[in-house]
């Protein structure tokens, strides 16, 4: 039986690959980054992880020369708004993804992300008329066991496991009407939190101004910048390297590598009765991956059928 060959034209660039899977490897080493920051509170993590992300983002955007286009937007009434909102739903779940580490709920930060491929398929049913395979159907039918059998045994999935599964589609769906490139979007999104997190790390840290700190901390700052946002720019390029099935599936890696982490580096723990829950989203994600993989194997197909034009 012929095995997936990624070394096909149709699966991109290699280099595409392996920004996503270093990108993934990033994401997960931030629970484990965070923890140096103990016990400062995840809000004030956070506002530090803005105003240095908003620093690193605007030198590349003025190096590449992109400065002004990228910052026009901010003036648009047509485009603010949602940029309001979606500044509003990227600032919780960044929160939530530095808070959750510190206070010992990472495990169910990784379930939320295990289940958002899920709820995109659901979102996609129901907002943009898409038509599920049979592979998808049976993946929601096995998310939806799980998420009943976690209501029944252990009175529901928690609220950070809610936050990150039911609010990056609504991020999703209002970033679709907006004609901004991704890095564009993220970058403004930014600047838009930027004020709140000054505020807050003047407010709640007692300081002048946010830099007012040991240059061994503001370089734990710093470092926190980079992991915020050279992730989401290797991410990006992996998104226009590969082909959508493939980045789809490669997706799949960042979620496994947190829940990794918060059993094997933070000591979390699963207990009996989330065990079921687990089995039913990773066994959804099986065959969202199987479905995925089929499609990709039928694209190769198409285009190994398409004649090679005449030299």
């Amino acid at each position: 039986m012929e095995i997936l060959n990624l070394t096909r034209p149709y699966f991109g660039n290699s280099y595409g690959i392996l920004m996503s899977v270093f990108a993934s490897g990033i994401f997960a080493a931030m629970p484990i980054y965070v923890q140096i920051f103990q016990p400062m509170p995840g809000y004030a993590i956070t506002a530090q992880r803005v105003v240095w992300s908003v620093i690193l983002m605007l030198a590349g955007q003025f190096f590449t020369g992109r400065l002004v286009p990228s910052l026009t937007p901010l003036i648009s009434p047509r485009l603010l708004p949602g940029l309001l909102l979606t500044s509003a739903i990227i600032g919780i779940q960044m929160w939530l993804f530095i808070w959750a580490p510190l206070n010992g709920r990472t495990v169910e930060l990784s379930l939320g992300y295990f289940l958002l491929p899920l709820v995109m398929v659901g979102v996609g049913r129901i907002f943009f008329g898409e038509k599920l395979r049979p592979c998808q159907w049976f993946a929601v039918i096995a998310a939806v066991m799980g998420v009943g059998s976690a209501y029944l045994r252990a009175g529901g999935l928690s609220w950070v496991v809610l936050v990150v599964a039911l609010g990056f589609p609504v991020y999703y769906i209002i970033r679709r009407g907006q004609p901004l490139s991704p890095l564009d979007a993220f970058c403004l999104e930014n600047i838009l939190l930027l004020p709140v997190s000054i505020w807050g790390i003047l407010h709640f840290g007692n300081v002048h101004h946010p830099f007012a700190f040991p240059w061994e901390m503001l370089l734990r700052f710093a470092g926190l910048g980079l992991l915020g946002t050279i992730p989401v720019v290797c991410m990006l390029t992996a998104g226009r390297r590969l082909p959508l099935g493939l980045f789809g599936l490669l997706s799949y890696l960042e979620p496994g590598l947190i829940f990794l982490v918060s059993l094997f580096v933070l000591g979390e723990s699963v207990s009996q009765d989330e065990i079921f829950t687990y089995q039913a989203i990773l066994t959804a994600l099986g065959l969202l991956a199987i479905d995925g993989i089929f499609q990709i194997r039928q694209q190769g197909k198409v285009l190994q059928s398409v004649p090679k034009p005449q030299a």
